[in-house]
């Protein structure tokens, strides 16, 4: 069995945060939420990564102590389906970068919406020289995606149901680099950051077909879990208050290196 690794995550500072939305300091009984999370660079970086832990664990931290500091954060990183299962259960308390679907509202409370609008990229072989454009397109196709994730209606619709599933993101690359698929689908950042990560730039090509969802993502709270309500209460408080400022882009900025 995979050994699970948590950390808990001290107050960086590195947000740049205007003086009036300066972070309280945590109190000393603040109650320690578990955020359970897949590795999916940049929002959630491996433990022990020099960046630091990913864009999402950062702007939650930040809203958090934003919001007063009642709560602080430990974080477990597992694969994307044990993590829904885990919040299903009630064995965590929250998770990032999460999609409403009809199945996830059934045990999930979702916070507001944060962050940039998602897109989804669609890669290929550079050798095949393939050229998709449009979603109507995707049915003559052999895809790849990531087990668990949830993607906009109309580009489910298009990818149908016979999709070959990866437990991660490295391992769908792998597939669509050894033939197993001829496209693969995911996240904008997560999937060009994974690619560039194993050096396969010069293997795999960007599809010209880009789909944008419209949307921003959300935080996921197992309503399982004892007191979810004052925390989502306590997160949405904090994502409001930085949604005032420019803290996300200063965030995407300094792990993105603009």
């Amino acid at each position: 069995m995979t050994r699970l690794r948590r950390s808990v995550l001290g107050w960086g500072g590195a947000l740049g945060l205007a003086p009036w939305l300066a972070p309280a300091p945590v109190h000393a009984q603040a109650r320690r939420l578990l955020l359970v999370s897949h590795v999916l660079p940049p929002y959630t970086l491996p433990e022990g990564s020099a960046l630091g832990p990913g864009i999402d664990v950062d702007y939650a931290r930040a809203a958090l102590r934003a919001a007063g500091g009642q709560f602080e954060l430990e974080v477990l990183q597992v694969p994307w389906r044990r993590a829904l299962q885990m919040l299903e259960l009630g064995e965590a308390d929250f998770t990032t970068s999460v999609h409403i679907t009809d199945e996830r509202a059934r045990y999930l409370s979702f916070s507001e919406t944060y962050g940039a609008s998602v897109r989804h990229y669609f890669f290929g072989r550079r050798a095949e020289g393939l050229k998709v454009q449009h979603l109507d397109e995707l049915a003559g196709y052999r895809i790849g995606v990531v087990a668990g994730h949830a993607f906009p209606e109309p580009l489910t619709a298009a990818l149908g149901s016979r999709l070959e599933r990866a437990k991660d993101l490295p391992t769908l690359l792998r597939m669509l680099v050894a033939q197993r698929v001829q496209l693969a689908v995911g996240t904008d950042l997560p999937i060009t950051w994974t690619i560039r990560e194993l050096g396969l730039q010069s293997e795999l090509e960007q599809q010209p077909l880009v789909h944008d969802s419209g949307r921003r993502t959300q935080m996921g709270f197992s309503r399982a879990r004892p007191g979810h309500e004052q925390a989502l209460e306590a997160m949405n408080r904090g994502l409001r208050l930085l949604a005032r400022g420019d803290s996300w882009k200063r965030l995407e900025a300094r792990y993105l290196g603009a």
